[in-house]
């Protein structure tokens, strides 16, 4: 008899940076732009024993996927 396994993982990483830039010779003139990118990753790992439903055959069926996925986002503001 073979044992079902399942192995799901998910991890991701923010990072977010801006810079605010003043200009001088127009008074209350500022410039904003904001930068984030978010890498997103899924592993997913199946395996379904001879004895399962699922698994129905001579040694059973298993899978395996993997996605990234990635988020960015550029933001502009002006302010007078």
């Amino acid at each position: 008899m073979m044992a079902n396994e399942a192995y799901n993982r998910t991890g991701n990483l923010n990072g977010i940076g801006y810079a605010t830039i003043k200009v001088p010779w127009v008074k209350g003139l500022s410039y904003t732009a904001t930068y984030s990118k978010t890498p997103e990753y899924h592993r997913n790992r199946i395996f379904y024993g001879f004895n399962t439903n699922q698994g129905q055959g001579p040694k059973g069926t298993g899978s395996r996927a993997y996605q990234e996925v990635y988020a960015t986002l550029f933001d502009h503001l002006d302010q007078a």
